[in-house]
């Protein structure tokens, strides 16, 4: 083997090493910030602002003290209306496929600094149902636990607020069946 072949076999070598050590340190950073997150229950501000996109209806604020509550948080980094369009339309059908459990419900909270053009974004997806406006930041603020990566912004609360699972089950047909096994749980029982 030829000076600059055993080089560049050394070289990769060393970079997969290094990408494999650093990938392990993020799963590790990753499953501890999920543990503290799982071990810490949910404050759900008092100050939200309930709106329902359809004006003529009243906003249902039960959802906030339903048995199981599916949270889906969207703040303000990055492209507001790209994460609405991305997410919206598929968390509408989980709901619709859902609405008729009366312990569950689906609380949509949009850190959103401009009300105005949210709301256009929501009629222009049609989206008719209650959203919970965060207009200073309260929700992050009041759970410093909650973690930085957006996929994780997604997660069902029992009645005590405690996060039982964490993802978004409308990208996930084995978390969706996670969380409709906790639906049943809670519908059996009632």
């Amino acid at each position: 083997m030829n000076r600059i072949t055993l080089s560049t076999l050394l070289i990769g070598v060393f970079l997969c090493c290094a990408c494999a050590g650093n990938n392990n340190e993020q799963k590790k950073k990753l499953a501890e910030e999920l543990r503290k997150f799982q071990e810490t229950a949910i404050t759900l501000p008092d100050n939200l602002l309930a709106k329902h996109c359809d004006e003529q209806v009243s906003p249902d604020k039960t959802l906030l003290n339903r048995k199981l509550k599916m949270v889906v948080y969207v703040n303000q980094a990055g492209c507001q209306d790209c994460k609405l369009h991305g997410l919206l339309p598929m968390t509408y059908m989980f709901m619709l496929e859902n609405e008729h459990r009366n312990n569950f419900g689906v609380i949509i909270i949009l850190n959103s600094s401009d009300i105005e053009s949210t709301d256009d974004t929501l009629a222009e997806l049609r989206f008719r149902r209650t959203v919970f406006y965060d207009l200073d930041g309260s929700f992050e603020f009041l759970n410093p636990h909650l973690p930085a990566n957006e996929l994780f912004h997604a997660f069902l609360l029992n009645e005590k607020n405690e996060v039982i699972l964490v993802g978004n089950p409308v990208n996930n047909a084995k978390l969706n069946k996670l969380y409709l096994a906790e639906m049943d749980k809670i519908d059996n029982k009632s």
